[in-house]
């Protein structure tokens, strides 16, 4: 059929001619196909979240823990892809190149990262300094964890440019740039992961490499479009079955190797090894999922205007999940399947409201780009639009992120009120927010151990050891009252955990709004040695917090947990040297450790009047 959306083609199955799409991999194909990928690679994050990256297995969606890695390989693949075909096609494609692509990545990048960082700071999960602050929205550290795709896109995109601008022959800068891109992935592989820091670096984490070859991919396929093409439709059903069930086996064996060798190994002889393996099958797991998607395309062709509109905002929504799933809503308690709606429903919302502006500003850019490189017209119009862009954002942020906030925290308030009234002794309590996992950036909900009920008011006790620090920084006879430890803990990075409203309910303990347990406290909050033994946060292992590595190996380390010991509050009478601790055993010592001595836990205590 001659101008329809179906043509007739040379494949052949059963004395029949098969028909295949017209619109197969053009661009409004292509986008429809990547906003399929974006909703996979939403689920995946939101999979992880429920099922502790697959450890808590919840049905058949688990597998999504797993997957999303192939979901990313077909923005890699279209990225190549389309860079070959617009060279092949288009005259003078380099000439313009720089000016057109940079801005399309980099300035949703940017007012994405702005709305983000001005959103953190109101939240008060941002507490960065000036210079931090920038190096945040320029994107020198990824204040969105999304944003790795953005940096490692443009550096393709250079390679490109570079090497097509200096390489005259096609076969040979096409081979150049797939070898410059594996090496980016082996270098990339051998920089590991982000053990030290709560926020994400270049280079750094398994995401940087595991889809990047169906870049290559993309390239080699429209290098050799005709060649490939003919052989899917001359063989299509044999094509298409062999890679369907080759994805299916790639699933499995990616599930295999990341539960027995997988990329967090950095610390072990072997890590390098056990990456090099997950990558190897990552890798074709990638080729063939992505080969089948395009034989599926080949003849099946979408047609939904919501994947229409979800891919004109496509870098947009990528990257306003990232802030959604990993910090706006990571805390939410709701169902698993609300879990899914509310997040992907707020990714798709807040997409919407940021995509036209950053379209706008895009469209700006380019036209005073293209006024100051390429013609002779005044660029002042061009920049004034950017202006209003950037002053409205501030605006609306300004105007809607506190109501946000207010609304959040009045929530939460009320809810830890109520769970209060009807607290026990050994119950454990949300209160505040404090800063405890590597990989979450932010504050997280503290948890506290309720350790005595009077009245009306209770004692609580963090759960867990969330920072360390010496009693005193000086070798000296100290009391409590002078103690550095003291004013340490009712400083503004501990006292900062707490909401206003939160504030209001804390008693005051000798004018301090934390303290820590006494050791006779110590001596009737707990029954037994064992019940003092704790774990520290893995922010406060980072900070260097005393680890009790050779006890408790399947106790504590299979669970990620290090023991520690944990310093109490000494006498406020009598000068002395040394101050009292729980050791990691559990047992209380008056005078083990001098009031220097570094690395010991601290467990904040926080007498609350309930409501």
């Amino acid at each position: 059929m001659s101008g329809g959306l179906w043509t007739m083609e040379e494949g052949i199955f059963r004395g029949k001619k098969i028909q295949f799409s017209q619109e197969y991999l053009n661009l409004r194909q292509s986008k429809q196909i990547q906003a399929l990928a974006c909703i996979g690679i939403m689920i995946h994050h939101v999979t992880q979240q429920i099922t502790s990256y697959g450890n808590n297995p919840k049905g058949p969606i688990t597998v999504f823990s797993y997957i999303g890695f192939m979901f990313t390989a077909l923005f890699f693949f279209f990225s190549g892809y389309g860079l070959i075909y617009s060279y092949l096609s288009k005259e003078d494609y380099l000439g313009g190149f720089l000016k057109k692509r940079l801005p399309a990545v980099l300035i949703p990048f940017w007012i994405t990262n702005i709305l983000i960082v001005i959103a953190q700071k109101f939240l008060g999960t941002d507490n960065n300094d000036f210079l931090s602050t920038v190096k945040d929205i320029v994107g020198v550290t990824l204040v969105n964890s999304n944003g790795w795709f953005v940096i490692e896109i443009v550096i393709l995109y250079l390679l490109f440019y570079v090497i097509f601008s200096v390489v005259k022959n096609k076969d040979v800068a096409t081979a150049l740039l797939c070898i410059m891109t594996v090496l980016l992935m082996v270098y990339s592989l051998f920089q590991g992961h982000d053990p030290y820091t709560n926020k994400v670096h270049w280079f750094r984490g398994e995401w940087w490499y595991n889809s990047t070859i169906c870049f290559c991919f993309g390239i080699l396929y429209a290098n050799y479009k005709e060649k490939i093409e003919r052989s899917f439709r001359s063989f299509y059903y044999i094509w298409t079955l062999i890679t369907g069930l080759l994805t299916l086996l790639m699933i499995c064996a990616s599930i295999y190797t990341l539960d027995h060798y997988g990329y967090y190994r950095e610390l072990v002889h072997d890590g390098i090894r056990c990456a090099a393996i997950t990558l190897s099958v990552q890798s074709v797991s990638c080729i063939v999922f992505t080969t089948f998607v395009l034989l599926l395309n080949m003849k099946l062709p979408l047609k939904s205007r919501v994947l229409e509109y979800l891919g004109s905002i496509l870098l947009t929504l990528f990257l306003a999940h990232g802030f959604v799933v990993n910090t706006l809503l990571h805390d939410i308690r709701v169902s698993d399947l609300l879990r899914y709606v509310i997040i992907i429903g707020v990714s798709i919302a807040l997409a919407a409201v940021i995509a036209p502006v950053t379209n706008f500003a895009v469209k700006a850019v380019k036209e005073l780009l293209n006024n100051s490189f390429g013609t002779t017209k005044t660029p002042k119009a061009n920049l004034k639009k950017v202006a209003i862009i950037l002053a409205v954002m501030c605006g609306l942020a300004v105007i809607a992120i506190p109501v946000i906030h207010s609304v959040v925290i009045s929530k939460e308030f009320s809810e830890e009120c109520a769970i209060f009234k009807d607290a026990q002794v050994g119950d454990v309590v949300k209160f505040g927010h404090y800063n405890t996992k590597i990989n979450n950036p932010g504050k997280e909900r503290l948890t506290w151990e309720v350790v005595k009920r009077q009245d009306d008011r209770l004692c609580l006790m963090c759960e867990y050891g969330i920072a360390g620090s010496y009693y005193n920084q000086h070798h000296q006879e100290i009391t409590w009252e002078d103690s550095d430890i003291r004013k340490l803990i009712n400083s503004k990075e501990f006292t900062g955990s707490f909401s206003g409203k939160e504030a209001d309910i804390i008693l005051q303990n000798d004018g301090d709004m934390l303290t820590l347990l006494t050791p006779e406290e110590a001596e009737e909050f707990f029954e037994n040695d064992e019940a003092r033994q704790i774990a520290i946060t893995d922010v406060a292992a980072r900070n260097g917090v005393n680890i009790n590595t050779p006890s408790k190996v399947n106790n504590w380390d299979m669970k990620g947990y290090r023991s520690s010991w944990w310093w109490l509050r000494g006498e406020n009478t009598t000068p002395c040297i040394t101050a009292p601790i729980v050791t990691v055993d559990g047992t209380i010592v008056m005078d083990e450790k001098v009031v220097n001595k570094p690395g010991g836990a601290i467990r904040p205590v926080v007498w609350i009047l309930l409501r």
